[in-house]
């Protein structure tokens, strides 16, 4: 039976989760917690992805995220298909490490955001792994409260969809959380200070759809893949046969990986589609993208992000010939 085509949206709040295959306390094993920390961390930077919520327990995570115009499914794919080769590769074991391919659920309400994010925060109590979820370290609650001095969780965000100030947010989250735990028949133990004792500052609420020069979703009509190269050839001012040659310039060779990298991420072009039309093998195309993508991460002042973004939104608005360079 054909798996269900998800729906995914840009700018989408989502519950992200999995288990690991035949529930194996993966994350139980030294290092292997703090790698999939380290490489959520990655993709947040890579593709703009804000974490709202987070927890480990030993065989399965649980996140609660915002996403971009980067699609979900290649940050999942990324996060999980490198979290799994490291794995099999410092074991020494070969096969799936996940039970599935991640699970995703859209949420489309800020009331069940807030449900989501308690949720979370919650699991290692539910699984009876602590009486409290500040105990966990291995989540996000211990952020939002302000015990940890590099959070996972973009704090602001996150607290914003409780209140519109520090203080209010936090009564509110911890208002849900306190709930939360009477359904378990628990109690919440306190924190180090109570909240009132606590500095007020404003919260930054999660900002606009897109940031600033990234093409609004609504602006996108479809392209096909033959399109979109002979626009971005346009605004790139560079000549169709160059790009689809052998031309070795830096300016086609920047050219055809700034297309490989903008057509998968935004525009929902396939590495198949795109090398069909630049007369490349997809696993090049797939690799043009993925060094582009890299470097962008590990080099914020490379300039890459900025002619990502001027060229995805040459393309969504028309914009002149050139107007990219």
């Amino acid at each position: 039976m054909p798996r269900r085509r998800r729906i995914l949206v840009e700018d989408g709040f989502y519950h992200v989760y999995n288990r690991f295959a035949r529930g194996e306390s993966v994350f139980d094993l030294e290092g292997a917690a703090e790698r999939f920390v380290d490489l959520v961390r990655v993709v947040k930077k890579r593709d703009g992805v804000q974490v709202l919520a987070w927890a480990l327990m030993s065989n399965h995570y649980h996140v609660a995220l915002r996403t971009q115009t980067v699609p979900l499914s290649r940050s999942m794919h990324f996060l999980q298909g490198r979290f799994s080769k490291g794995f099999n590769r410092r074991w020494g074991r070969s096969g799936p490490v996940w039970q599935s391919r991640y699970q995703a659920k859209l949420v489309s309400e800020e009331s069940y955001l807030m449900t989501v994010i308690c949720y979370v925060h919650m699991n290692p109590v539910r699984g009876g792994l602590v009486d409290d979820p500040a105990e966990h370290r291995s989540s996000g609650h211990r952020e939002l409260m302000g015990r940890v001095r590099n959070p996972l969780i973009d704090v602001d965000a996150s607290l914003a969809i409780f209140g519109d100030t520090k203080r209010r947010a936090k009564r509110g989250y911890r208002t849900l959380m306190q709930r939360e735990m009477e359904r378990e028949h628990r109690s919440l133990a306190p924190e180090r200070l109570p909240w009132w004792l606590e500095r007020d500052r404003s919260v930054v609420p999660p900002e606009g759809p897109l940031d600033e020069g990234r093409a609004d979703p609504g602006a996108r009509d479809f392209l096909t893949a033959e399109e979109l190269v002979e626009r971005s050839c346009e605004v790139l001012g560079v000549e169709m046969e160059d790009l689809v040659g052998r031309g070795r310039s830096p300016e086609v060779v920047r050219a055809r990986r700034l297309i490989a990298l903008l057509g998968i991420e935004r525009w929902g072009q396939t590495a198949k589609d795109l090398g069909r039309v630049l007369s490349k093998h997809p696993d090049s195309i797939s690799r043009m993208a993925g060094q582009m993508a890299t470097r962008r991460a590990a080099d914020p002042d490379s300039g890459i992000e900025r002619e990502v973004n001027a060229l995805d939104r040459a393309l969504a608005y028309g914009a002149d010939k050139g107007q990219n360079r």
